[in-house]
């Protein structure tokens, strides 16, 4: 590198641009430069300066000339990432370009940010336009979904649901309380970030088999989501461990017993613990357990290893108001769960004995993934239990804060 470098700025407007890529600036730079040549006899100077925001005029052949990446050759191309812009930006004035170069610069980092706030524009434009939109704030959706079927659901959010049942619930207000109970679920166009190796996965909110970016919003993740980041983290170079963050009280059982055993299959590929920071009940604990290591905040709680239905009944209120249903149908057992008709003797057996089956799966899924038996699994009888009293039932293996957690899991790596 000569003494006194001529900064110049290089990079091209109008390159393709890519939302959601994860910047990692100095295996971008590498990429760059060798698809311009780099390191061979004749390097390409004018296709690598597109790439850079600054490059040294004076020296243009060698790789230390050129500063502020914010591209990745994608499928061939040169394409702009929308995280490397801003990685750009705030580095653009720590440099010692002259003022007529960073102005350049900061015009085409503008230009970008433009396209960006555009891009972002569209994207909601498509999910307030998209029948998810509406479907996830009316309760009658969502509460027909949670009823009348087996939940791994902690029965502190289960009341939380049945809110949804009552009549003149409003829309949003019993959304929104679900949103405060079960946390944040995170609308990220990254599956996962990664920090000192580790991919860190969010298990958030009360789970569903699949879920949106507005369901999102509302407090609710997606077994969908969290194995897709799974699998994207078990192929990706980058990660050497695998750590789900949990703040969840469950959710349906549809999806979750199969996705706890690819997790626990996927420990022969990358280690990976959870880390409770809230709470891991019922399906969400189902996940952790699966990960083989548990850490748990001192105020963190684990447990109600167990299932519910919930199986309301309107024929009381419906009398009450001087309403009746006339239910018509063909087999016996056709009607049973209807909110219109008290529940019969025969139908409550029937759920009890659906529940009783899954309770037991769930009972030996914990007892395989943490190497107990399934009788001591079983004699919890779903309670909760907190940091300390957690270990010791061994259901979880350490108690510390989430920097922690993460800081020891890394150390075995």
């Amino acid at each position: 590198m000569a003494k006194n470098p001529d900064w110049r700025c290089g990079g091209a407007r109008g390159l393709p641009l890519n939302m959601t890529r994860r910047w990692d600036g100095e295996a971008e730079r590498e990429r760059m430069l060798d698809a311009a040549g780099f390191g061979g006899a004749h390097p390409d100077s004018a296709r690598a300066k597109r790439g850079f925001l600054l490059y040294d005029a004076a020296n243009p052949t060698l790789k230390a000339s050129y500063k502020l990446p914010f591209c990745d050759i994608l499928d061939g191309r040169l394409t702009a990432i929308a995280s490397g812009v801003s990685a750009a930006k705030a580095f653009l004035n720590r440099t010692d370009a002259p003022k007529r170069e960073l102005d350049r610069a900061g015009a085409i980092i503008a230009d970008y940010e433009r396209r960006m706030e555009e891009e972002k524009k569209k994207e909601k434009s498509a999910i307030t336009a998209s029948p998810l939109f509406y479907g996830v704030t009316d309760p009658a959706t969502i509460a027909r979904r949670m009823v009348n079927t087996p939940l791994a659901l902690h029965a502190g959010a289960a009341h939380q649901v049945t809110a949804l049942l009552r009549p003149g619930a409003s829309p949003l207000a019993p959304l929104a309380r679900l949103g405060e109970t079960a946390g944040d679920g995170g609308s990220s166009p990254h599956l996962y970030a990664v920090l000192h190796g580790v991919a860190v996965i969010p298990v958030k909110g009360i789970l569903v088999p699949e879920c949106g970016p507005l369901q999102a919003m509302f407090g609710f993740g997606g077994y969908d989501m969290i194995g897709a980041a799974y699998a994207q983290a078990l192929a990706d170079d980058d990660v050497r461990g695998i750590a789900l963050d949990v703040d969840s009280p469950g959710g349906e059982v549809n999806g979750c017993f199969d996705l706890a055993r690819d997790i626990l299959a996927a420990r022969a590929m990358k280690p990976s613990c959870a880390i409770v920071s809230g709470g891991a009940y019922s399906a969400a604990y189902a996940l952790a357990a699966a990960t083989g290591h548990i850490y748990v905040a001192e105020t963190g709680g684990v447990g109600s290893i167990g299932i519910l239905a919930l199986v309301p009944d309107f024929s009381k209120a419906l009398e009450t108001a001087g309403i009746a249903v006339n239910v018509i149908q063909f087999g016996a057992r056709k009607a049973d769960g209807l909110e219109v008709l008290p529940l019969a003797p025969e139908a409550r057996a029937r759920f009890q004995a659906d529940v009783t089956v899954l309770g037991n799966i769930f009972v030996q899924l914990v007892a395989d993934a943490r190497g107990i038996s399934p009788r001591a699994v079983a004699a919890t009888e779903a309670a909760t239990f907190l940091g300390a009293d957690a270990v010791a039932h061994q259901l979880a293996d350490g108690v510390c804060s989430k920097s922690r957690a993460l800081h020891a899991f890394t150390q075995t790596l």
